[in-house]
Formats: C-alpha cells, structure tokens, sequence
C-alpha cells in the first residue's frame, strides 16, 4: 500500500558539535569552574538538597568578552537551525540570557521549559554520562502502549550529548538534565534567543 506520511507540528531538536580548540577549551574551564553557583530553581519541586542541579549567579555568561569566540560558534551554528531547518532566514536573533549549569554525580534536573523565549539551546563542555530529556507535556485522552517506540509514539525522548555538542530547540519544548552517572561533574551552558526583527 502506498501511502505519505506528514509528520506535522514537530518540535525540531537540532545537534551539532562546535569545533573548538584546546586553548579554547582552556578559557572555558577557567570560567567554568570559577563561577559561583547555586541551586537551580527552575522546576525543581521534585528535587531537595544535593540531588539538585546547580546553576551559575550569573544569567548573562556568554557576555562576557573571554567567551566571544564563543558566542560566535554558537550563533553560526544557530543561523544553519534557523535558517535551513526552521526557514526564517529574513528574521535576526540575539541571546537573552545564558548561564553555566553545574551537575555532581548523581543530581539531575526536573523537567522544565522556557518562557518570554522562543528557541533554547545548551553547549555540552564537559559531559560523559547523562542524557538530555524531552518530553511531551500535551496530555491525550487515550494511551495505548506501543509494540516499539519511535519518534511519532514516544512521549519521551533522551539523547546522549558529548563534549562541544551543541542543541538547539524551540524554548516550550519540556527538557531536563538527566542524572550524572559519572564520577566527574558535567558542565554545560544553556541560553536562550529571541527574534529582533520579524514581520507579522
């Protein structure tokens, strides 16, 4: 039977990794590990004490003039997102906000989306064992379980980031940080754009 399958509606989930140097790297290690952090508070009502991820003071670390380069990486790598997959090739983004989350062994996130944004993003700089959660918050009124799940079934989906892999995804997308499973503590730095010209 022939048939055309139209998967509508799709949240696109986009990775890719960033090519940075080790001298790079080097820069990112040293802010990295010398910010101060605390508990996060986003969406973290299922989570006490130490299980918590943390979440850098500052909201605006990829301003800061030792992470230009980058930045740049970044947005480059957005521009293909948005232009090539999202098609809005006429309309500019700038960052709003961007902070380092800091993850021990053993604590994770819960699931979360963000507001007053409209696409979302997280550079991996040192990751090893924990997946990054998306989830599907738009209840049905019916579930049957599936013989396997895919892509078109699933009410969840985890990917396994690596070191410089940037993501990015539209901000009402419910994601988490899955649990450290490692021994060493998994650094990323998560940011959100907004569109500075568009047309209605």
């Amino acid at each position: 039977m022939n048939y055309e399958l139209l998967p509508i509606f799709s949240k696109p989930i986009f990775v890719t990794k960033l090519l940075v140097s080790n001298k790079e790297r080097d820069v990112i290690n040293n802010i990295v590990t010398n910010e101060d952090y605390k508990s996060s508070g986003i969406g973290q009502n299922n989570l006490r004490g130490k299980e918590i991820s943390l979440a850098s003071q500052s909201k605006k670390i990829l301003e800061d003039i030792n992470l230009k380069f980058l930045t740049e990486k970044i947005l480059s790598a957005f521009n293909i997102y948005k232009n090539e997959i999202m098609e809005v090739r006429d309309t500019d983004f700038n960052l709003t906000s961007s902070w380092i989350t800091k993850t021990k062994t053993n604590q994770s996130g819960n699931f979360h989306m963000h507001t007053n944004s409209m696409f979302s993003g997280i550079y991996y700089y040192q990751v090893s064992d924990s997946n990054l959660c998306f989830e599907n918050y738009n209840n049905s009124n019916w579930f049957v379980t599936p013989k396997k799940y895919n892509l078109y079934n699933s009410r969840q989906i985890s990917i396994t980031p690596k070191n410089n892999d940037v993501v990015f995804f539209p901000s009402e997308v419910y994601h988490k940080i899955g649990t450290n499973n490692s021994k060493d503590d998994r650094y990323s730095i998560a940011f959100n754009l907004l569109p500075t010209n568009y047309e209605v």
